[in-house]
């Protein structure tokens, strides 16, 4: 007997967990070697002007239409792909400016969301913090200052509120985040 469920139906159910997932499928065969056929051909670059801002280094999907970036040029701006419109966001500035370690010209290297999606952590003004902003607004969290002393290079979500980072100093530093 054979099923037939629409692609709508499978990819909500990924996202869902749906049960079954151990390994390819024969569906998951299928959609995978369709995937491969016909993606390219419905797939279309597109440019889009990010004015003066130098190598995206960092990404993240919001949501369907946005994603927020971060530059080599510490400038941190969410994009929206329909519409090419490019909104900056304002870097959390450490409390002592300027700061004992900062690492000019090195850049956001990592940009993620909590499991939730509710919060979102990058690199500060000075690229060696933890900025952290509220999501889906931006509004500025918390700033991890005094963890590291060289660029973060890598953060990783542990659950909705705490959060690591890797730095080039050779250190992780992991943060808890008190919403209240």
């Amino acid at each position: 007997m054979v099923v037939r469920r629409s692609l709508v139906d499978y990819l909500r159910g990924r996202e869902v967990g749906a049960p079954g997932r151990a390994g390819l499928s024969g569906f998951d065969s299928e959609l995978h070697g369709f995937a491969v056929r016909k993606l390219p051909e419905l797939l279309r670059e597109r440019e889009l002007s990010l004015g003066t801002v130098d190598k995206v280094f960092a990404s993240q999907w919001l949501n369907a239409r946005q994603v927020v970036c971060g530059t080599k040029c510490n400038t941190l701006f969410v994009v929206d792909v329909r519409s090419s419109q490019v909104t900056r966001i304002p870097l959390i500035r450490d409390r002592r400016h300027p700061p004992a370690h900062a690492q000019p010209g090195c850049g956001i290297h990592a940009v993620q969301l909590n499991p939730s999606k509710t919060l979102l952590a990058t690199g500060g003004e000075n690229p060696n913090s933890l900025a952290v902003y509220w999501l889906p607004t931006l509004d500025p969290l918390c700033l991890g200052d005094h963890g590291h002393k060289d660029c973060i290079f890598a953060i990783a979500w542990m659950s909705d509120t705490v959060v690591v980072s890797g730095s080039r100093d050779g250190t992780l530093g992991i943060w808890k985040i008190d919403p209240d």
